[in-house]
C-alpha cells in the first residue's frame, strides 16, 4: 500500500513498533486493531487494517511489548494487563502525536483475545472513544472451561513459572498452538493447522512464556462490559468461540448505541474470521456502516 507508513512509540520506556494504514478518503477516524494470544501484525489484524483502509477508514496495527517487532523481556510474555497498556498508550499517542494529524476518533477493536483486551482497555481510556469485538474472545467461566478445561491448573503453573523467572531470571515456554500436545496454549488440531505455516513464512514464534497463563487466566470480561459507557460493536458468530460470552457481555455495556452482529452462516471456525476474504468484507464493511451510523 502506498499509504503505508511505519511508526514507533514507547510504553513504559519499552519501544513498539507499528503500521499506520492512511486511507485516500478524509476521515478523522482510525482504528487500533489488536487480535489473539502471540500474534504479530501481518496476521490478522494486517487483513482487517488494509480493508478499512480501502474503505476509507484510517487504521493501525502494531506488535505488542514482548512479541514481533517490539522490543520487551521475556520474549513471548502474554500479559493481558501490559497489553492493555500498551492499547491505551498508543490511543494517547494518536490523540496527540502530529504522525496522526487530523484523526481526532480512536476506535480500539480486538479480535479473538484481542476482543477483551481491546475492551478493558477502551472502559478506563479517555483516548479511546469506540469499541469494536470482532469473534471476540471474552473471559468468563464458561469461555475459559472451553479454551482449556483447567483454570485452577493453568494458574498454578503460571504461579510457578512466574516464582522461577523472578528467582534465576529463567522463562519456561510452551507451544502456543499443537496438534496433539494437550499442554500448549491452544492445543487443538483445527487452530494448529492455521498457525503452523506461519512458523516457517514469518516472524512468527509457536511459544509463548508459560508465567503468562497466571495473568490470562484471572482475567473476567464482565465487569469491564458494565462500565464501558462508550459506543460498542459486537461481531460474532454461532460457530466462534462461545457465542454466548459474546452475547452476554454485549448485554452488560451499558451505552445505548450498542450493536450485535451474529454472524449465522458463513463461518465454520474462529480462524474463518483471521484469514477468510469474504468474512473480512463482510465484517469491515458492517464496521464501516456502524462507524457511519452515529
Amino acid at each position: 500500500m502506498k499509504n503505508l507508513k511505519l511508526f514507533e512509540f514507547l510504553v513504559d520506556g519499552v519501544t513498539c513498533r507499528g503500521k499506520f494504514f492512511r486511507s485516500d478518503r478524509p476521515s478523522d477516524t482510525i482504528v487500533l486493531i489488536t487480535a489473539a494470544i502471540g500474534q504479530i501484525q501481518e496476521q490478522a489484524t494486517f487483513q482487517y487494517a488494509k480493508r478499512l483502509a480501502e474503505l476509507g477508514v484510517n487504521a493501525v496495527t502494531f506488535d505488542h511489548r514482548f512479541f514481533g517487532l517490539s522490543d520487551g523481556e521475556p520474549r513471548q510474555l502474554e500479559h493481558p494487563g501490559k497489553k492493555v497498556e500498551d492499547i491505551q498508550a498508543l490511543a494517547q499517542f494518536i490523540q496527540s502525536s502530529r504522525f496522526f494529524e487530523g484523526i481526532s476518533r480512536v476506535v480500539a477493536m480486538g479480535i479473538c483475545k484481542g476482543g477483551a483486551y481491546s475492551l478493558k482497555a477502551s472502559a478506563s481510556c479517555e483516548a479511546i472513544n469506540e469499541f469494536i469485538g470482532v469473534s471476540g474472545f471474552y473471559f468468563d467461566d464458561t469461555s475459559l472451561e472451553a479454551a482449556s478445561g483447567y483454570k485452577a491448573q493453568r494458574i498454578e503453573q503460571g504461579r510457578k513459572a512466574l516464582e522461577k523467572y523472578e528467582r534465576s531470571g529463567e522463562v519456561d515456554y510452551l507451544p502456543i498452538t499443537h496438534d496433539v500436545r494437550k499442554d500448549a496454549a491452544l492445543p487443538y488440531p483445527a487452530l494448529h493447522a492455521w498457525y503452523a505455516p506461519w512458523e516457517v513464512t514469518s516472524r512468527w514464534q509457536n511459544r509463548y512464556a508459560v508465567m503468562s497463563d497466571y495473568f490470562i487466566y484471572q482475567l473476567e470480561s464482565a465487569p469491564d462490559a458494565s462500565i464501558l459507557e462508550k459506543p460498542a460493536l459486537i461481531i460474532h458468530a454461532n460457530k466462534s468461540t462461545n457465542p454466548k460470552s459474546a452475547k452476554d457481555v454485549f448485554n452488560l455495556i451499558p451505552n445505548e448505541r450498542k450493536k450485535l452482529c451474529l454472524y449465522e452462516d458463513g463461518v465454520d471456525f474462529q480462524t474463518n474470521f483471521y484469514e477468510r476474504p469474504e468474512l473480512i468484507d463482510r465484517a469491515c464493511s458492517d464496521i464501516i456502516y456502524w462507524l457511519k451510523e452515529e
